[in-house]
């Protein structure tokens, strides 16, 4: 069920996670995760993670890890296991619908999956001497290995050795574990790795504590409890009553699966889920699964709209079907301003570089890995930018990198391939075109107004057709329709002929303008648009539409029109905003 989740409804979590990580296969990756506690843990998750770029595998090792703590659980409390079977599902539980933030990652889930490792070896030792010869043996491993979880084994073994008979002079064994647990960490941190008292004791919980979902607290406390369970079950006059209850099993089962079954429904968020999707898709240039899912949305999201414009530019249909999409977000929907924010800058730099701001890509890129660290996509774009400037010996830094992971070296060797043979680089359809897209001079960038930008691109590149049309569209979602008649005038050599969009913008400006109509000769209105526009007026007179109580069937027939945007969605008013 847990596979079925992840592979499926809940694949969103493992793109997330897969797209914010990097595995390299290098001896000094390796060599750099040996040097802080909890570095082994961090080294398997990322191992693991890289799995995700197939949801289909990357579900089966998320699925193993959760589902590996029932196993342990039931045999490191096997009384429990006999009479209360679904509470060995509950830390499973709890720690899936940790997933309702995208952002848990999987290292905890593995620490803790190796902390209860340790507890299984512990208890499975049936002489107590050796119990905790073992326990002494492994605070210290599990401490270097997942560094603040340790504290699950240590805490588990001190209730044990407190709750159970099997230990003589309890007071002196449990101080002596407990003086153990504590100094580990000191002294590791005095001679080995010189961190701070938090990141010493408490890394992976105290990293950010309030970013951790409250469902991990309640998962710590139901761990801590389950030796007190087990104690009340080992009670001969309990055990008599449980066993003479009639379909105790069957009682196990149901709640089990109900548990279970709430866990993985509390677990999904449709909202998040279409936002990680729709980042994945654009990062694999899927334009056609962007809109898909840009369409589906159900209200308002900056993500969403940025991505859906983005992908109506690259995919040619900016200009025919912008208002197919929800444009409610008017201008502000086509890019992000800069504020230095881990997630602005991870999303932000795509627009400039399929606009042509190829040094402004290379800054959000970097940027990005700076706040958020290595992963995949931002390496590509560091490579590829700086293939398009020239900069072979960076890109081959970035190339060498992407080199060393599983599902990133032949993208990687291919590009490779390509700058050890320099004429074969300048004939790269992507590079030759990202070139011709590259202003001519040099300007300053804008980095809370990208349309200064784009004016500035096309004083110094007229030929660059995107930014031109994306100049378009944030006069049209602005209602700048004086602006956006005099760019279109000006850059006339990009259009044959008009889009029905572009022609309804146009007919309202020439409405407001007739004495301008012979300095647009060169645009064709076609009759189409004169009806459709005779209808539009005949349909506010009969259906007398208002913001917020729009009859559907004026809003099935024009709701994709110019028109219907000004009026009815744009957020800078139901008037043409002129220059003059």
């Amino acid at each position: 069920m847990v596979w079925l989740y992840f592979a499926y409804l809940g694949k969103y979590v493992l793109l997330y996670q897969e797209s914010h990580s990097l595995f390299i296969f290098d001896n000094y990756y390796f060599s750099q995760h040996l040097k802080f506690p909890g570095g082994i843990t961090e080294y398997i998750t990322s191992f693991l993670v890289q799995f995700s770029f197939y949801p289909l595998i990357g579900a089966l090792f998320v699925a193993f890890i959760i589902s590996a703590l029932p196993f342990f659980v039931q045999r490191i409390f096997p009384v429990n296991q006999k009479y209360f079977f679904f509470l060995s599902f509950i830390p499973s539980v709890l720690l899936l619908s940790c997933y309702r933030k995208v952002d848990f990652g999987l290292s905890i889930p593995v620490a803790i999956s190796l902390n209860f490792a340790g507890l299984y070896l512990f208890s499975a030792v049936s002489s107590s001497r050796i119990r905790l010869i073992v326990a002494c043996l492994l605070i210290p491993i599990l401490y270097f290995t997942t560094a603040g979880i340790y504290h699950v084994f240590w805490l588990i073994v001190l209730l044990i050795v407190g709750l159970q008979n099997d230990y003589k002079n309890k007071f002196a064994t449990i101080s002596a574990l407990l003086a153990l647990a504590v100094a580990i960490p000191f002294f590791s941190n005095v001679y080995l790795f010189r961190l701070t008292f938090s990141d010493a004791y408490f890394r992976f919980i105290g990293d950010n504590l309030s970013a951790l979902p409250p469902q991990f607290y309640l998962l710590t406390l139901v761990i801590i409890l389950l030796p007190f369970v087990e104690k009340i079950s080992r009670n001969n006059v309990l055990k008599e009553r449980l066993v003479s209850m009639k379909y105790l099993s069957t009682f196990n089962i149901l709640l089990t699966v109900i548990i279970l079954s709430l866990a993985l429904h509390y677990s999904y968020d449709k909202r998040v889920s279409q936002m990680v999707t729709i980042a994945s898709h654009a990062n694999q240039e899927n334009w056609e699964n962007v809109l898909e899912i840009a369409n589906e949305y159900d209200g308002t999201n900056y993500l969403v709209s940025y991505y859906a414009n983005v992908a109506l530019l690259n995919s040619g249909e900016i200009e025919h079907k912008l208002f197919d999409y929800n444009q409610s977000l008017g201008a502000e929907g086509l890019f992000f301003t800069w504020d230095r924010s881990r997630k602005k800058s991870e999303h932000g730099g795509r627009l400039y570089y399929d606009l042509g701001f190829i040094n402004e890509a290379h800054h959000w890129a970097f940027e990005s890995m700076v706040s958020n660290g290595e992963n995949a996509s931002q390496l590509q774009m560091l490579a590829l930018t700086n293939l398009v400037n020239e900069r072979t010996k960076a890109a081959k830094k970035y190339l060498s990198i992407l080199k060393k992971t599983l599902f990133y070296a032949d993208w990687s060797k291919e590009y490779l391939s390509l700058i050890n043979s320099s004429e074969t680089l300048n004939d790269n359809g992507i590079i030759v075109a990202k070139r011709s897209q590259v202003p001519k001079g040099d300007f300053f960038m804008n980095l809370n107004d990208l349309v200064p930008d784009l004016v500035q691109m096309l004083k110094s590149n007229p030929d660059n057709e995107a930014a031109c049309k994306y100049l378009l569209t944030y006069y049209l979602l602005s209602n700048q329709i004086d602006l956006f008649a005099e760019t279109l005038v000006e850059f006339k050599n990009h259009f044959k002929k008009l889009s029905p969009l572009y022609q309804q913008a146009l007919f309202v400006h020439l409405l407001a303008h007739p004495t301008e109509k012979e300095k647009f000769n060169v645009f064709e209105i076609s009759n189409n648009t004169e009806l459709l526009f005779k209808a539009y007026v005949k349909g506010m007179q009969t259906y007398k539409p208002r913001r917020g109580n729009i009859p559907q069937e004026f809003s099935e027939k024009f709701g994709t029109t110019f028109w219907y945007y000004l009026h009815f969605v744009s957020p800078h008013g139901n008037k043409v905003i002129s220059k003059r």
